[in-house]
């Protein structure tokens, strides 16, 4: 199986047989990278290090890419294609057999790694465990509803549930759900004659034999141009500078905003997340006043615009930019005292901060009224205040949670194993190996600056050690450091990924990550210190 970077491949045909045949040869010429992972386990070991057989990309990746373009638009996205077979533990294989060490979780699912051994066998326990016996292609949750299938959903919820969260909604697009949610709450509508007819549940009772009745496909611009709660309310998302100026471009990390720009210029309201020095210890008066603009132009607009229903924000601000626990304490103080939902997006954080949540750490006097989750929990949907929605719309919403039994055991399946094995104590150890050890090589040269984050949502940015008097000039030269530094590591068996606007490296590993997997990194970023020329 291949993953294609942001998106898992799918052809874009209902029916495979009306493909033009030459598509259809394609198609099959590159099958055996898109097929589903086999259940059999590779019970090798992991390589013990990177292994580059060709340059990167290689040439039968680059045949592939060239054939793909005819099957889909979105093969500017592809990072790499990655045999799953092969792959193991930390480290990926390419179509061409070059073996990467992969810091950037690019498979953006398992967070175990590839070909877990411990992972397979537990979830072949759980599943005999809460007798499951058999479970058909689609994994419809509702199709086995049994007291068992309730007790492993009540065992799961038990596990993730934050304090004050006692409802839990699994749903493919949670965030444009929750957004319907908020703005029903402030205006006030009878979910009953408003919602029902305008879903389009004769699609819902069409698809239902195909296990997709639960699904949350609706048109959702169709639902707020109807209704016109875009006219009315707004949803305040509070991003990064670098993302509102390049929100609609598509090379970014950020496949979470791009998903809604239909409707991006009628529903959203932006303001800036707080631009910090790191270390975060080292720079608190700074950063003090920072993070109060920050919340001063939130307050601006709260007070402006009286239509907001509610607000948005990254745990990790684009899964990069950090601030701390007082900056959000006061956001929700903010949104309690102007009457807005307080949406905290947990897509990125969600098991990778060496805890399940980020947001159980900010002491909040009330706990967020919404918690998004995506891929690291195999699920994608989101959490629920207890009184965050009253009884109307929940009855109607909950007619759109698609629980899948594969992904609910799966998810029992990481959790068990991560608390078993304490990968998050492992994981955090680790990261704080990485970033001590990478300070210190950057101790002569502030090649690798605004070293940042924890655990397995670790950032730095490229910059150029000299100083110039033109900041276009010295721009543009980052840029250059920052590309070349992707095409030595990856050239050099580290997969590593990042954002070329702002010459950011992601360091995204899986939860199993280890020190000796670092140093490795460490030895290439020590090779391109020395061999940098520009």
């Amino acid at each position: 199986m291949v993953f294609l970077y942001h998106r898992l491949y799918r052809p874009h045909f209902t029916d495979f047989e009306a493909i033009p045949k030459a598509f259809r040869q394609i198609f099959y010429k590159i099958n055996k990278y898109l097929s589903p992972l086999k259940k059999s386990i590779n019970k090798s070991k992991e390589p013990t290090y990177p292994k580059m057989l060709t340059n990167f990309p290689g040439p039968k990746m680059k045949n592939l890419l060239n054939d793909i373009e005819l099957l889909s638009p979105e093969a500017t996205n592809i990072k790499t294609f990655i045999n799953h077979n092969k792959s193991q533990g930390n480290y990926l294989v390419d179509s061409d057999n070059n073996t990467f060490l992969d810091l950037s979780n690019l498979q953006n699912k398992n967070i175990l790694g590839y070909n877990n051994k411990l992972f397979f066998q537990k979830f072949e326990n759980l599943k005999n465990f809460y007798q499951i016996n058999s479970i058909n292609k689609t994994g419809n949750f509702f199709e086995y509803l049994t007291e068992e299938n309730i007790k492993l959903i009540e065992d799961i919820m038990e596990q993730i549930l934050p304090n004050a969260m006692d409802k839990i909604f699994f749903n493919e697009n949670p965030e444009e759900l929750i957004y319907l949610i908020s703005m029903l709450r402030r205006g006030n509508f009878s979910s009953k004659n408003l919602i029902n007819e305008k879903l389009d549940l004769e699609y819902l009772e069409e698809n239902k034999n195909e296990g997709n009745n639960f699904n949350c496909n609706f048109n959702f611009p169709q639902i707020l141009n109807e209704i016109n709660l875009t006219e009315k309310f707004k949803i305040l998302k509070i991003l990064p500078e670098k993302f509102i100026e390049n929100k609609k471009n598509e090379n970014l990390d950020y496949a979470s905003y791009t998903n809604m720009n239909f409707v991006e210029n009628k529903i959203f309201e932006f303001a800036n997340f707080p631009i910090l020095k790191y270390p975060l210890k080292e720079n608190m008066l700074e950063n003090y006043h920072n993070e109060n603009k920050s919340l001063e132009e939130i307050e601006k607009i709260l007070k402006k615009k009286f239509d907001v229903s509610a607000i948005l924000i990254e745990a990790v601000g684009g899964g990069e930019t950090w601030a701390t626990p007082t900056y959000f304490y006061k956001l929700r103080n903010l949104a309690i005292l102007y009457n807005v939902d307080f949406i905290v997006d947990e897509r990125k954080s969600g098991l990778s901060v060496g805890r399940i949540w980020q947001h159980e750490l900010w002491n909040l006097p009330v706990q967020p009224d919404f918690v998004i989750f995506g891929n690291k929990l195999m699920n994608k949907g989101f959490l629920c205040r207890k009184d965050a929605i009253d009884e109307n719309i929940m009855n109607t919403i909950c007619g759109f949670s698609n629980v899948n039994i594969n992904n609910l055991l799966s998810l029992k399946s990481v959790l068990d194993i991560i608390k078993e094995e304490k990968y998050f104590e492992k994981g955090e150890k680790a990261g704080e190996y990485f970033k001590r050890n990478l300070k210190d090589l950057n101790k002569d040269i502030n090649l690798f600056s605004d070293i940042r984050g924890k655990a397995q949502l670790i950032a730095f940015d490229i910059k150029s050690d000299t100083n110039e008097n033109k900041e276009n000039f010295q721009k543009e030269k980052d840029k250059i450091i920052f590309k070349r530094f992707l095409s030595f590591a990856r050239n050099s068996g580290i997969f590593i990924d990042g954002n070329e606007f702002s010459n950011t490296v992601y360091v995204r590993p899986n939860v199993i990550i280890e020190n000796k997997h670092y140093d490795h990194f460490l030895n290439v970023l020590e090779d391109f210190k020395k061999n940098k020329k520009i």
